[in-house]
């Protein structure tokens, strides 16, 4: 890795809390993120879609950014020193880094301001919430099952394989 962004990405993959955010760019990946995690068949879930473009121009940028190559978006100097720009929004970004878990995953991620209030609250008009019933998971397991998306396809790891051992045996 050759900056703290790399690093935080690695870390927020690996269940770290960072001030980022996941995303993917592929349903049937942010479905899996639901129900990989979410064994009850008893209450709803939802997925939420972003427009990262509409996003990014709450804070005036009118691009994603991507990390590290964008020189003036080194973490240190926009989260501690405010510089060049203090970041008030939650802003969408794009790893230049492309561990396995990012590239089986077609991760993206959001980053945190400094204002307060949630996701929801900050850019309420930049996504939608699209509500997966409890009555819909049996149904969305099986298409998860065929698509090949398991555990081990989205966390090409030894995390990834021990967690789909366990799925598959126990």
């Amino acid at each position: 890795m050759s900056n703290d962004w790399d690093t935080l990405f690695d870390m927020q993959h690996y269940w770290i809390p960072t001030r980022l955010l996941d995303w993917t760019t592929v349903l049937g990946v942010a479905l899996a993120f639901i129900l990989h995690s979410d064994y009850s068949n008893d209450t709803d879930s939802a997925i939420y879609v972003l427009d990262p473009f509409a996003l990014n121009r709450l804070s005036g940028r009118h691009e994603i950014i991507g990390l590290p190559e964008d020189a003036s978006f080194e973490y240190k100097k926009t989260y501690w020193e405010n510089r060049p720009v203090k970041i008030e929004r939650p802003l969408a970004i794009q790893p230049n880094y492309i561990s396995d878990r990012l590239k089986a995953q077609a991760g993206r991620f959001t980053v945190f301001g400094t204002v307060d209030g949630n996701f929801e609250n900050t850019a309420t008009d930049c996504f939608r919430k699209i509500i997966l019933p409890a009555s819909a998971k049996a149904e969305a397991r099986i298409f998860l099952k065929w698509a090949n998306l398991n555990e081990f396809t989205i966390y090409p790891d030894m995390v990834g394989i021990a967690n789909h051992i366990k799925t598959k045996i126990l």
